[in-house]
């Protein structure tokens, strides 16, 4: 009997540890799942990435999430799109996020910098990249990561205001489908972003 009791009180010990570790210690990280839709706009003459997906926890622990950036990488060349914003309404230039075990489905909006020489979308292949700054990490965690193409009508649909790429996914195997649209959403908060992102910039 005292064997016994020694091997409960052992096994309690050990999944109280196990508990502890799960719920207070595990550090975990940021996952993101794969986005169901994905749009390319040149809005105002400046090239925009848009994207719609969940963010999650891979721990109990909420993380916190410093930033956001895509790079966007075609013909030899990469475009880092660094002014990010979320939300569907009152987009505002990102200053970081909770991200809990649930999750946090949002709109993502990137922006390059008026900085940088100016970018066209072209048409052919292009890898587009996801990174998250974690506030206790040094390096930019890689979130997500897919190839997409381009073709030669879409990229001339992009010379009219306000028309977008939209790269649909296509659940059964991961792929994704595009199409023109004439109408990127949600209109009226991604211009209150762009203007917010131009006026600090003089």
């Amino acid at each position: 009997m005292q064997m016994l009791s020694i091997l409960f009180s052992t096994i309690s010990i050990v999944l109280s540890l196990l508990t502890a570790w799960l719920t207070l210690l595990r550090r975990g990280t940021v996952r993101m799942t794969r986005p169901s839709l994905i749009g390319l706009v040149m809005e105002d003459q400046r090239p925009k990435v848009y994207l719609c997906t969940l963010l999650f926890s891979t721990a109990k622990r909420r993380q916190a999430v410093e930033s956001m950036y895509v790079v966007l990488a075609s013909e030899g060349r990469k475009e880092s799109f660094i002014l990010w914003g979320y939300g569907d309404q009152n987009l505002a230039v990102g200053g970081g996020i909770f991200v809990g075990e649930q999750g946090l489905v949002a709109n993502h909006h990137f922006l390059n910098s008026p900085l940088n020489a100016p970018y066209q979308f072209k048409n052919g292949a292009c890898r587009l990249e996801v990174f998250a700054k974690l506030i206790d990490r040094t390096k930019s965690l890689l979130l997500f990561s897919t190839d997409l193409f381009i073709n030669e009508e879409q990229c001339a649909a992009l010379s009219h205001p306000r028309n977008s790429i939209i790269f649909v996914l296509n659940p059964g195997d991961r792929t994704y489908s595009s199409y023109v649209d004439t109408k990127p959403v949600p209109v009226d908060a991604v211009q209150k972003f762009s203007d917010r992102v131009r006026s600090m910039f003089p």
